[in-house]
């Protein structure tokens, strides 16, 4: 997603008629977190998939009317509150027992406004996702190399003598890039909130 201050919310977007853009741009910054959720919950890929489908096929109508009441929670909240319905729906219709994070958990979860842990770690993870990969756009190759290597727990010493440069140096480029994932989530958490308070 593009975080350009001028940038009008992606929810106030969506609301208008005919703009396929920004559901494209919805669904490749939403599809991922759905299907993972929807996995977690037991469902097969392709019926991950479908709820996806299904999840965006309602809020392309429910958005059109859809009124930000701060009361009722967050935009991530409503997006749970979505798949969880889409998943409930999907297992309901086909018989399917949902194992990890039982549905009738999810549904308790929702109706006493309790935390859902899967979705939880699933929505950190999403946003981390989004951030190294808008980073790896961004950055040159050299320095991608030894930060994954990094994230993969290798030596800074030994990192240091692969690439012919000192400890130091591979100390700044771990920092930098910690300090670049940190602020794109904090960019894409403040485009969220702008959903919020916009929409």
């Amino acid at each position: 997603m593009s975080h350009a201050v001028t940038r009008p919310s992606l929810l106030i977007r969506l609301r208008q008629e005919g703009d396929d853009r920004s559901w494209r741009e919805f669904d490749a910054a939403y599809s991922d977190l759905i299907v993972r959720y929807g996995r977690r919950c037991g469902l097969q890929l392709a019926d991950a998939e479908e709820v996806r489908q299904v999840v965006l096929a309602k809020l392309s109508r429910s958005l059109r009317s859809f009124e930000y009441d701060p009361r009722r929670g967050r935009f991530r909240d409503y997006l749970r509150q979505c798949v969880r319905n889409a998943i409930a729906s999907f297992s309901s219709r086909h018989n399917l027992p949902l194992t990890p994070v039982s549905i009738d958990e999810a549904t308790q979860a929702v109706a006493a406004d309790e935390p859902d842990r899967a979705w939880d770690e699933e929505w950190v993870q999403h946003h981390y996702r989004r951030a190294l990969q808008a980073l790896r756009a961004t950055t040159d190759t050299k320095t991608l190399v030894i930060f994954d290597e990094l994230l993969r727990g290798a030596d800074v010493a030994a990192l240091a003598e692969r690439f012919a440069t000192t400890e130091a140096n591979i100390r700044k480029i771990k920092q930098r890039m910690r300090e670049r994932l940190e602020q794109t989530i904090r960019r894409q958490l403040a485009d969220e909130e702008a959903c919020d308070d916009s929409a």
